[in-house]
């Protein structure tokens, strides 16, 4: 049989999976128990003022792998699951998110960025754009060791997708790697992003149609930013509120487009401005 250890990592409520040989094999993070919902055991946060509501977790970790096409960013299989255990709290079957188990050497935060290779840097960046992720910490990039290698690994997916675009945070921002132009591959693997198609999958997942479109504005952001030769750490500058402002360059763009039949096609356009401004400063 499987066990369940509640862990105490985390934001919300979360259980270690062991197989019968004491193996690690899967995080099982039950939507009861997340920040706001009914059987929450950690302090109370201020959920709404992510963008993201009680309950909403779960379904946000598997966006982040099914978004993750091919693997590139290296997010663990996730999916959504039906679990029982006696060792559960307060009811023994539980409805959430189950990712399977990594073995990892530490966080990046662990150790300087130095080590870590350009192209998982730029890998992990883009989907945390797209994903419009608010919580790329140090502690959430696991690190494993690969011979003379450091692969890194990107959990906790919970606060990504939010109804507006305000509160991104990118670990990576300033790393070296971030400063560091695309390669052909990574051009390539961007400019054959199907912004509809992973619109349809956030569907599938039951996302707000508000979040869906934070995808498709930080998707379109990437895609015409890395045409024009930025890079993720000027893309991030673009999506981050700069200290001393009430919101980012790229919140004050899109607000000032009016919600009517022309707002994608106008946003389309705001967008194109603010990248072209970018590359001319």
């Amino acid at each position: 049989g499987i066990n369940a250890e509640y862990g105490e990592d985390g934001v919300g409520g979360t259980y270690l999976l062991k197989d019968d040989l004491e193996r690690n094999i899967g995080i099982f993070k039950p939507v009861d128990e997340e920040p706001g919902a009914e059987n929450h055991p950690k302090q109370p946060l201020d959920l709404p003022r992510y963008g993201i509501l009680p309950g909403e977790g779960a379904i946000r970790e598997v966006a982040a792998y099914r978004l993750d096409h091919g693997g590139r960013a290296n997010v663990p299989k996730t999916q959504i699951v039906n679990l029982k255990h006696e060792n559960f709290r307060n009811v023994s079957e539980k409805f959430g998110s189950l990712q399977r188990f990594v073995e990892n050497d530490g966080a990046s935060w662990d150790m300087g960025p130095g080590r870590f290779e350009t192209f998982e840097v730029h890998a992990i960046g883009q989907l945390d754009i797209r994903l419009f992720n608010m919580d790329r910490n140090g502690a959430n990039l696991l690190v494993k060791k690969d011979g003379d290698r450091y692969r890194l690994i990107p959990i906790d997916h919970t606060y990504t997708l939010p109804d507006r675009l305000e509160g991104a945070f990118f670990e990576w921002q300033f790393w070296p790697q971030a400063k560091k132009p695309f390669d052909d591959d990574t051009k390539k693997y961007i400019d054959q992003i199907n912004i509809d198609s992973d619109a349809e999958i956030l569907r599938g997942l039951g996302i707000r149609e508000e979040c869906i479109e934070t995808m498709k504005i930080s998707t379109l952001l990437l895609k015409k930013s890395v045409k024009a030769g930025l890079n993720l750490s000027q893309i991030a500058g673009v999506m981050v509120k700069k200290p001393g402002k009430k919101m980012s360059e790229l919140q004050e763009v899109c607000l000032a487009v009016p919600h009517d039949v022309e707002r994608w096609k106008n946003l389309e356009c705001a967008i194109e401005t603010l990248v072209s401004q970018k590359t001319r400063n």
